[in-house]
């Protein structure tokens, strides 16, 4: 509303007197495009002392100069606005960026005979929002986001399907031909695909021997009505071919297409024409929110889904 009146800029300031850690802070500057309702006018956050000044300076009345305490008491009381028409502000900004470091972390499980030079990924991002802001609602920010489904579920899939395979490998034959297996959890994936497309440019093995990429998000979640999500069937050719008896002989209810979804990791390895496979279960009102807890998560039908996705990965690697 304040933009609407053709507010020239907004200067921001916590109230004074508040029991609240928060009060004595500056609260970090987000870009409001992301809300969809983007601000057109500058907007800044000023400390309490600051503003103390500015208004000491500028207070319009003939008697005692007033505080920013006074003024939060009058407002408390009845509200309104006060003009400062002899207050002028000039503004002098600048941009610091501090990167949050962090890492990907990745296995390899070595393959065999003619085919051990070439791979297959199998990935899962191990990120979640936290306590936001990035990726929360206004109401939860600063609340514990558990992220049970949104990645918990496909963190733990990628370290089961690792230890599926690998009691696989160890027990083919002598002469056997598999392909290296790369299991890749990937990190800030909340923040916009960061960790899988940092890996895809700058990659620990050559992309050109990648057969084909594995990517679980929120595979708990399996319901009834929803089924599996499983996108990228037609990213290679008679890739769904291929699949169509895996997910005949998972007995699950699975839909799929064409469409490959942008908002995963396997997003990163698709926009570089690699062959991939996304499986997801579905949105739900818990997503992103601290409700995203594990008893909401369905065990069984996630250890369904790992199966198929253990033996898939398997025969692929050995195809």
């Amino acid at each position: 509303t304040i933009a609407e009146h053709h507010a020239a800029g907004i200067i921001l300031v916590n109230p004074p007197g508040a029991t609240d850690p928060r009060a004595t802070q500056l609260v970090q500057s987000r870009d409001s495009r992301a809300a969809g309702n983007p601000l057109t006018i500058p907007a800044v956050m000023a400390s309490a002392d600051m503003v103390e000044k500015l208004i000491q300076a500028s207070d319009p009345t003939d008697g005692p100069r007033r505080t920013l305490m006074d003024f939060r008491k009058q407002f408390d009381d009845k509200g309104g606005a006060i003009d400062f028409p002899a207050a002028k502000v000039s503004l002098t900004t600048r941009i610091v960026i501090d990167p949050i470091m962090t890492d990907n972390v990745g296995g390899v499980l070595r393959g065999k005979g003619s085919l051990k030079d070439e791979f297959i990924v199998i990935g899962a991002h191990y990120d979640h929002v936290g306590y936001g802001p990035v990726g929360t609602q206004p109401q939860n920010n600063g609340k514990l986001h558990p992220g049970a489904d949104d990645n918990g579920s496909g963190t733990s899939g990628l370290l089961v399907v690792a230890d599926k395979l690998s009691r696989a490998y160890a027990e083919l034959p002598t002469g056997a031909n598999a392909r290296s297996v790369l299991f890749l959890a990937f990190s800030a994936e909340e923040s916009g695909l960061i960790g899988s497309r940092y890996f895809v440019n700058h990659p620990s093995i050559a992309l050109d021997k990648v057969d084909l990429m594995l990517n679980m998000d929120m595979i708990g979640r399996l319901r009834e009505k929803t089924g599996l999500e499983v996108q990228g069937t037609e990213s290679a050719s008679g890739l769904y071919d291929w699949l169509s008896p895996y997910f005949d002989a998972s007995k699950l209810k699975i839909a799929h297409g064409s469409d490959v979804a942008g908002n995963s990791d396997h997003a990163s390895f698709y926009q570089k024409k690699l062959p991939v496979l996304f499986f997801f279960t579905g949105l739900h009102r818990e997503y992103h929110t601290p409700q995203d807890t594990g008893f909401t998560v369905n065990q069984i039908g996630a250890g369904k889904i790992i199966d198929m996705v253990s033996r898939i990965a398997l025969d692929a690697a050995q195809r």
